[in-house]
């Protein structure tokens, strides 16, 4: 087929009515026609309730910090997670020894062995003391992070601090034996 200087010019023109035509639709042009423009939450909100008539929805600037207040028993608080970590610390460095001594006998020993499966279990043992202190540490998390958020004092902020650093230098200990141990049993 030859196109002529005319065909071209045809084609030419009908392109650019159908990008305008494309282009218009993203205009937003009041409430009267659809508008593929992004929404901005003021009006993502508004979207949302009348989508939904039963559910309240905050606007994203009014909607506030979303923290919690911290405890009024915050020492007992922080004493309760403190001895939380400990327990599970104990506990893991009471079965450590012997789940050590259970995986150096499985390491050589087939998948398939009643050896190498007593050491699994030991090991997820293990791992379960190890998250029971992992758990402690998130809620010192969460209420460090409430109190940043909610502007507590200084001594408040540098309290919980301290038992996070006792809890996670425990944890980065455990880390490092499950993770020696790990690196053995899959040898």
């Amino acid at each position: 087929m030859i196109h002529t200087p005319h065909t071209l010019s045809r084609i030419a023109g009908l392109s650019l009515v159908a990008i305008s035509v494309t282009l218009a639709g993203c205009a937003g042009a009041g409430d009267k026609y659809p508008s593929f423009a992004i929404p901005t939450p003021s009006e993502d909100v508004g979207r949302v309730s009348m989508q939904f008539p039963n559910v309240v929805v905050r606007d994203p600037i009014d909607a506030g910090t979303g923290a919690e207040p911290l405890p009024q028993e915050l020492d007992a608080r922080l004493a309760a997670l403190s001895a939380r970590a400990l327990n599970a610390s104990q506990s893991f460095g009471e079965n450590a020894g012997a789940t050590t001594q259970l995986i150096q006998a499985a390491s050589t020993a087939a998948i398939e062995s009643d050896a190498w499966t007593e050491a699994q279990v030991r090991l997820a043992s293990l791992n379960s003391h190890y998250s029971d202190g992992r758990l402690a540490l998130a809620e010192l998390d969460i209420l460090a992070s409430n109190a940043h958020v909610t502007l507590a004092t200084t001594d408040t902020i540098a309290e919980i601090a301290q038992v996070q650093d006792e809890v996670s230098a425990r944890l980065k200990d455990q880390e490092r034996i499950l993770d020696e141990l790990n690196a053995k049993l899959e040898q």
